[in-house]
């Protein structure tokens, strides 16, 4: 199962064979999609619906005026974070409503970078996405995983098409993986016709070709852009290449890293912390 199987329902199934970075090795076997859409899944969460609302936007590439669910501030808080700073929020999954789509030339980015696109950009757009693009026509009330997983797809392939620096490609890539992995733990999502044992391990396994994805493009941009990157400074890059490190199973750059963020006069008290923590699971994953 591709990371893009989901582009023939917009029109663009060529784009299936896209690689995220030019470098990367895996190849991808494409097979088709069953239809996911399913209306039970927003009918038995109607109290996600009082959370988000229409935001206003200008498509930058064709200029339609459309709107784009997002999560009203101060209704949804984070109640932890995991190992590769992966927020899990304590009501509904705020990565779900990440994702700006136009419904009618089929521009997609994450909403921080929405805006942030080149002329250059914007005719590979029109080019490889737009003159195949199918209108989205569909009303949506909230965002269920299957609409969430589709909007990433169309961001993913729109970042390739224009070429998006390192760090854009590795933010999405990285909450992409976020997106399934919290997908994968929710029942309702989990309990739908499609999503058998067979998918759930191909979406287990896109998750780990995402942060490996990840990992290498969060490299590239350190060695090649200006900080902030993607709003992170250097100690909390650091550690989260530490941690990319880790979940890829490359653990010497990881600890030296670590090491790194551990003697750093810059890195606080709560990130050395975390630090160690990821030390002692690294530790543990080489002894084990």
């Amino acid at each position: 199962m591709s990371l893009f199987s989901g582009l023939e329902k917009f029109g663009l199934g060529s784009l299936k064979s896209e690689k995220i970075f030019d470098d990367s090795e895996k190849k991808v076997e494409e097979k088709p999609k069953e239809e996911p859409k399913t209306v039970s899944v927003a009918d038995e969460l109607p109290e996600e619906k009082t959370l988000v609302f229409e935001k206003k936007y200008v498509c930058p590439v064709c200029e339609t005026s459309f709107t784009s669910l997002t999560v009203r501030t101060g209704k949804v808080h984070v109640k932890e974070q995991e190992i590769d700073l992966h927020p899990i929020y304590d009501i509904m999954d705020e990565i779900k409503y990440d994702i700006v789509a136009c419904p009618a030339c089929g521009y997609a980015a994450l909403a921080r970078y929405f805006d942030m696109i080149t002329k250059r950009q914007k005719d590979a757009v029109r080019e490889k996405i737009s003159l195949n693009f199918r209108p989205i026509k569909h009303k949506y009330e909230i965002y269920t995983y299957d609409d969430a997983l589709e909007r990433y797809q169309l961001a993913l392939a729109n970042a390739i098409v224009k070429d998006a620096k390192a760090s854009e490609k590795a933010y999405l890539c990285l909450r992409y993986a976020w997106l399934i992995r919290q997908m994968l733990r929710d029942p309702v999502t989990m309990s739908l016709p499609h999503y058998d044992e067979q998918r759930q391990k191909e979406l287990k396994d896109e998750e780990k070709e995402l942060l490996k994805n990840a990992l290498e493009g969060f490299v590239t941009a350190k060695q090649s852009e200006s900080f902030p990157i993607a709003g992170m400074n250097t100690i909390t890059l650091d550690y989260l290449l530490a941690a990319l490190y880790m979940e890829n199973e490359d653990y010497t750059p990881s600890l030296k890293l670590i090491g790194e963020i551990l003697v750093s006069r810059s890195a606080s008290n709560h990130t050395k912390e975390k630090a160690r923590d990821l030390k002692d699971m690294i530790e543990d994953k080489m002894r084990a």
